[in-house]
């Protein structure tokens, strides 16, 4: 190495003073120190080589003298004007003095770049500190999260055939605590058929993932699982398995949620939509959904095709203006008009033609919907010809009843209808207003009773009265009375009805008749039955035959007088 240092020229200008071999340059180059003038006397570590660079021992006379700042060039001019002798042994200190700041250089070196690892080792560790740091927050986290969580987070070995982590989320679930989950059976962990269920699916799947299929490796599955109350509760699981080399399966992931609450929604939610299509299928009302903007009928029910007379086949993919539902188009546009305005109708009466012919008075009433099949319109058609028939045959009747009462104000007395029903309630459901002039009672008050009108019937003759009537109910003869009525104007009044009865559908009896007040009639032929009675005293008093014969009838009547003294007993 000395050979090769001292064979290269040696520049003696004075820009090459105290720097260093090209060498040694390169070498520090190469490690990144930068390059400056440093004296090799620095850098000399051998007596001999100061005493040389000091003008010691073995230096030629005249030679120029080397303090400690002296350079390299220095020396080798002094090794030159010297004695062969002293130049070899110059020429072995100075390789002794290269070879020393060789040393010393390749030293200096190593400590740099021991330096610089350990720098760099020290990036390394706070670099780790920083992802350690970072991987404790995260861990932190997802404590949290696994302990916060109504999820509940777990992890199954396989191998063991046991749980080996399970977040404390299981208890709020379950009811057991971790450690009690960790050391339970599969079997004890659900129902009897999710286990059946697992026992069948995990094989396939696990021999389906081994062979390369990716699809596997995530499932959701709805298990039963078994709680310490010994109740059931309904959970949504997803499973990720994961897996070693050669895709063998050691450990499954998982996420259990309660569905619980979800699934009695969604029960609720077919109930609700099961109602629907009964109401739709069996309703009176037709029904048909027609798609938006086509028109087109999408569905109907059996009312529907009753009310147009068409087949549900027939009806469906059709429009109604292709089959002339409505008769007046106009009514048509303007029903039209009003949905797309308003977004629905309601009771809009129009006039159908069925399938026959026959034109039908219909209530229509329709809502724009949303399906998942894009908006549709739900409408629902009342026919109500019957009805309207039922109402016009109402009002004539309502117009002859009403024409009936203004007759019934000039009739004497009151004009009635006496119900019995079938629970032996009694009513008076049709009454002139002559009913408060006789009975001193409006009508409205006994339409739904009739007891406030057996009040005002005399105590002695209220069992009378409804004796009478009952006899005619199981007669169904016609039913004739007379009673006495306590008037709370005209005080004791004697009252006399008549009425024919007439079964009702319902097994009721009902009877139209008359009631009138023959207070005065009756009390004349009282006067008159105590007259004949004062009479017939004063003709036995005085011993006078009398006779009567009434032209009408021929009849003749003696009295015991007379009869006696023509030879007869009476």
């Amino acid at each position: 190495m000395a050979g090769g240092l001292l064979s290269a020229p040696v520049r003696t200008d004075s820009t090459a003073a105290g720097r260093l071999p090209g060498t040694l340059h390169a070498a520090l180059s190469a490690i990144g120190v930068r390059q400056e003038p440093v004296p090799l006397h620095r850098l000399s570590l051998s007596a001999t080589a100061r005493a040389v660079a000091a003008g010691g021992p073995g230096t030629s006379p005249g030679a120029e003298p080397v303090g400690p700042a002296a350079t390299t060039p220095g020396v080798f001019r002094q090794a030159r004007t010297g004695s062969s002798g002293s130049f070899r042994t110059d020429a072995w200190n100075v390789r002794l003095e290269i070879a020393l700041a060789s040393v010393a250089l390749v030293l200096w070196i190593g400590v740099i770049w021991r330096q610089r690892k350990l720098r760099r080792l020290q990036a390394e560790l706070a670099e780790r500190a920083q992802v350690e740091a970072a991987l404790r927050v995260s861990e932190e986290r997802y404590r949290l999260i696994s302990e916060n969580s109504n999820d509940v987070i777990w992890l199954f070995d396989l191998t063991t055939n046991r749980f080996v982590f399970v977040s404390p989320s299981i208890e709020r679930l379950r009811g057991y605590t971790v450690g009690e989950v960790l050391r339970q059976e599969p079997t004890e962990l659900m129902t009897a058929e999710s286990y059946g269920m697992v026992q069948e699916l995990l094989p396939r799947r696990l021999q389906a993932f081994a062979a390369g299929d990716d699809s596997v490796r995530v499932q959701t599955h709805e298990i039963g699982q078994t709680c310490r109350d010994g109740s059931v509760v309904l959970t949504e699981v997803v499973t990720t398995l994961i897996a070693g080399p050669e895709r063998r399966v050691t450990h499954i992931q998982g996420v259990s949620r309660d569905i619980s609450g979800r699934k009695t929604m969604e029960q609720a939610l077919r109930r609700s939509e099961q109602k629907f299509a009964t109401l739709f299928r069996s309703s009176p009302e037709a029904f048909f959904l027609t798609s938006v903007p086509e028109g087109r009928i999408t569905e109907v029910n059996d009312s529907a095709s009753r009310l147009t007379g068409y087949a549900r086949d027939a009806l469906l993919g059709s429009r109604a203006t292709d089959l002339g539902l409505w008769v007046n188009p106009a009514q048509r546009d303007h029903y039209t008009a009003i949905l797309r305005q308003a977004g629905r109708v309601v009771d809009y009466e129009g006039v159908m033609r069925n399938a026959r012919g026959e034109e039908r008075i219909c209530v229509v009433s329709g809502e724009t919907v949303e399906l998942e099949e894009g908006p549709h319109l739900l409408t629902i058609v009342h026919d109500v010809t019957d009805a309207r028939r039922a109402e016009e045959a109402m009002r004539q009747r309502m117009a002859l009843q009403d024409q009936l009462a203004r007759v019934a104000t000039t009739v004497p007395g009151v004009i009635c209808s006496y119900r019995l029903a079938p629970d032996g309630a009694a009513s008076l459901p049709f009454a002139t207003t002559a009913l408060e002039d006789v009975c001193g009672l409006p009508p409205e008050v006994v339409r739904e009773d009739i007891a406030p009108l057996l009040e005002r019937v005399h105590p002695e003759d209220r069992e009378p009265l409804l004796a009478s009537i009952a006899e005619s109910a199981r007669t169904m003869q016609a039913w004739g009375h007379t009673f006495r009525m306590e008037h709370p104007q005209k005080g004791e009044r004697w009252v006399e009805g008549h009425s024919v009865p007439r079964r009702e559908a319902d097994g009721g009896i009902l009877w139209h008749g008359f009631v009138q007040d023959v207070t005065e009639r009756t009390q004349a032929a009282e006067a008159l039955h105590r007259e004949r009675q004062r009479l017939a005293s004063i003709i036995k008093a005085a011993d006078v035959g009398t006779w009567e014969w009434h032209v009408q009838t021929g009849e003749t009547v003696f009295n015991e007088r007379w009869a006696g003294m023509l030879g007869y007993t009476l």
